[in-house]
């Protein structure tokens, strides 16, 4: 049990931005990019966002989150691409 909540500790500590295709509330297709963990920046999420969408981009919506204990730094940012 203790090495599962260090583990889980660890885990939400560090983290790498990620995107995966949505449907965006307009109707559209988007990504949600997600930049979690303590090293991990909006900065991290914006240049996935460069990468996913290399013809720029459109920012539907943007969070930044605290859960403590489980996420204590998580970041999303719903993108379409243009």
């Amino acid at each position: 049990m203790r090495r599962a909540l260090v583990f889980a500790v660890c885990l939400a500590l560090t983290g790498c931005a990620t995107a995966r295709p949505m449907a965006l509330p307009g109707g559209g297709e988007g990504y949600m990019i997600g930049c979690n963990g303590i090293q991990l920046t909006m900065a991290d999420c914006l240049a996935k966002a460069a990468q996913v969408c290399p013809e720029g981009y459109d920012i539907a919506a943007a969070t930044a989150e605290s859960v403590p204990l489980i996420n204590p730094f998580e970041r999303t940012l719903m993108v379409q691409c243009k």
